[in-house]
């Protein structure tokens, strides 16, 4: 029985003590992440991070926090608003494996007390404020994992990252790190990504990628784009057969594309483009063949280089393509049929080469294919009719070749159609109707054509450019809404050209059509001030603007102001002063004709811009008028807000009927002016 009670007192008292050391555990891991939080200004992390301010249940619930079987914290993975400089605490959680902190408010260096965790494995501090100098301690860690990309560190590319002989994973995108990548760098052989791209410009690489490429023989990808590194690509990154992804785009280098990247069998994106902005001339020779054993490509991009010749047609295999781009090089040559066949393709770009021949109908029946360029160009004959009928393909640009035959279509069932683009070439015809029922059509260039009739209103376009036509009728108002730099209507043979038109069309003489409004008759000249009061206003616009119109009429002619009206759609306030006079100063008689509404508070005149329409030596001012002329001419000058328009320069004849419009930049017309003769 003794025996019994000791061996009950001695489980009890065991019991006790792992109750007690876990709750010391749990207090002491508690504490450490408290502290963390108080120091980075916790309470703004918002209410998913309670716990951590009031320890009120187990740390392993507490969010962000991972723990292994046995409660130990083995990952705190923390996105929220950390403020504040790194504190010291984290590398006293001894069995941490991977450590996520990501905010920009979190600054300073990383503390040297975390460097001493011998199972950190992780390490990711990106998009945090964290500035050099790393402690060299950080070498010591059997890193796998180092992500500090868009941080602050700023030095040459460091020397201690090539003693993490661990290091698996690398990710230095977008830091301030700038010189060459060190020799020693090519011994990290475990590395399978890498990822040096820059995103500032006062922050690149430079030097050459090393031929000791080739001991990375684990690399998956290598990403080191928008640098200015220099040299050949070289041949050696074609003896990395597990390589999936190479991407030196925007950088400076030339030579030969080696055709040893044949090899990486395993290869899905490959991008090269871009090589020669502004100061180098690019890659330059052929297309490799030896590309054709490619099979796994999805993505390849040599865009602005000097490649020459013609596209291989053994790249026929190259089904597994979603995206290719070799625009702004030499290729010449027809466009290989089977392209439009690959089953997985949606962007082809083939722009600014020397392609002839034409475009094979397999693209315009392509199911998967949203953008198609092939602008300039020199590829030939008619366009397939078939892209008018296609749902699927977004964007289609066929500028600067030489097609020619008749304008496609109809479109009517290209429901997906967001660009259209075939302006320079010798299309004919008519731009059909069936334009105005696409849903999404937002841009339209067809400039330099052959095209006659008239021009369709597609209420969806953002753009419009049918320039250098033969295009003729009526300009659709539902264009007078388009800034004057997204519409250009000139060198046709356009009429009735609305106010907003401005110097985008042809001033061709037409009469619009007129509009009722209310009447201000008179039977002479000289009594248009006795009845400008009669002057109907319905103004909604927040404008303000001051005419002057001015008649000098001769002893044995007159005209008269039959109307004025505005119609727009917030309060306006206008100032309309007339006069009429005969050729002596001395008969001049002026009235003044203000409307019942007024400017808005919001308005300002300080950003007026005057237009002045005149069309004869006689003057006019909001005061007096002179006339050294017996012709009978009517001279207006407006005075518009800023970013209004008003029609061109022209007389206003009164030996017949005549209106004169002013319309604001949205196309709603704001003033209308009646004369008969």
């Amino acid at each position: 029985r003794i025996m019994a009670l000791l061996v009950g007192s001695v489980s009890c008292l065991l019991l006790v003590l792992i109750v007690y050391f876990f709750a010391v555990v749990h207090s002491n891991k508690g504490l450490i992440l408290n502290s963390f939080y108080r120091s980075l200004d916790g309470p703004t992390w918002g209410a998913e991070y309670t716990f951590w301010a009031t320890q009120a249940a187990p740390v392993c619930q507490w969010t962000g926090v991972r723990c292994n079987g046995e409660g130990d914290v083995v990952d705190l993975d923390i996105d929220a608003p950390m403020a504040g400089s790194f504190p010291t605490g984290l590398g006293e959680l001894q069995t941490l494996e991977s450590l996520r902190l990501s905010s920009p408010l979190l600054i300073g260096t990383i503390p040297f007390d975390l460097f001493l965790n011998v199972n950190l494995r992780t390490l990711n501090l990106s998009h945090s404020s964290v500035i050099s100098p790393l402690p060299d301690q950080l070498s010591s860690v059997p890193l796998q994992h180092l992500d500090l990309s868009e941080t602050q560190i700023s030095e040459s590319f460091p020397d201690w990252i090539s003693l993490i002989t661990t290091l698996e994973h690398l990710n230095l995108r977008g830091t301030r790190m700038v010189g060459t990548i060190p020799e020693s760098f090519y011994e990290l052989t475990n590395l399978r990504s890498v990822d040096l791209s820059s995103m500032l410009s006062s922050s690149q690489l430079t030097g050459t990628i090393s031929s000791s490429i080739a001991n990375l023989r684990s690399l998956q990808i290598w990403r080191s784009q928008l640098n200015q590194l220099t040299g050949s690509i070289p041949a050696e990154f074609g003896d990395i057969l597990e390589l999936q992804e190479l991407d030196l785009g925007f950088n400076k280098l030339t030579g030969a594309i080696p055709s040893e990247l044949g090899n990486c069998l395993s290869l899905q994106s490959l991008s090269l483009g871009q090589h020669n902005s502004h100061d180098g001339p690019g890659l330059n020779g052929t297309l490799p063949p030896s590309f054709t054993n490619l099979r796994q490509l999805e993505l390849l991009d040599l865009s602005g280089g000097e490649l020459s010749g013609p596209i291989p047609p053994s790249w026929i295999s190259l089904t597994n393509m979603r995206m290719m781009s070799m625009a702004n090089n030499n290729l010449e040559g027809p466009i290989p049929n089977n392209f439009g066949e690959w089953t997985r393709l949606e962007d082809l770009i083939l722009s600014h080469n020397n392609l002839t021949s034409t475009i094979p109908r397999t693209f315009a029946k392509s199911i998967t294919l949203k953008i198609l360029d092939l602008g300039y160009n020199r590829l030939q004959s008619s366009i397939p009719l078939d892209f008018g009928t296609n749902p699927f393909l977004e964007e289609l640009y066929l500028s600067h070749n030489s097609f020619a035959g008749i304008f496609p279509g109809p479109w009517a069932n290209a429901t997906s159609l967001r660009i259209l683009h075939l302006g320079g070439n010798n299309l004919e015809g008519t731009l059909p109707a069936s334009l105005s029922s696409l849903p999404r059509l937002a841009s339209l260039n067809v400039s330099s054509n052959r095209l006659e009739g008239t021009l369709p209103a597609i209420p969806t376009l953002t753009t419009i450019d049918v320039r250098g036509n033969s295009l003729s009728g009526t300009i659709p108002d539902v264009y007078g809404s388009l800034p004057s730099s997204r519409r250009f209507f000139y060198d046709n043979s356009f009429c009735s050209v609305p106010g907003w038109c401005n110097e985008n069309c042809d001033n061709q003489e037409c009469i619009p059509s007129s509009s009722s409004s209310s009447s201000l008759s008179s039977s002479s000249s000289s009594s248009i001030s006795s009845s400008s009061n009669s002057a109907s206003t319905s103004s909604t616009s927040s404008l303000s603007s001051s005419l002057y119109i001015s008649s000098s009429t001769s002893s044995s002619s007159a005209s008269t102001l039959t109307s004025i009206s505005t119609s727009t759609s917030t309060p306006i306030t206008t100032s309309l002063t007339m006069s009429s006079s005969t050729s002596t100063p001395s008969s001049t008689s002026i009235s003044t004709y203000t409307s019942s509404s007024h400017l808005s508070s919001s308005s300002s005149s300080s950003s007026f811009s005057t237009l002045s329409y005149l069309s004869s030596s006689f003057t006019s001012s909001s005061t007096s008028t002179t006339g050294t002329s017996s012709a009978t001419v009517v001279n207006v000058n407006v005075k518009f807000e800023e970013g209004y328009a008003a029609p061109p320069a022209v007389p206003i004849p009164v030996d017949r009927p005549t209106s004169l419009h002013f319309s604001s930049g949205e196309g709603a017309q704001l003033l209308k002016l009646d004369f008969n003769a």
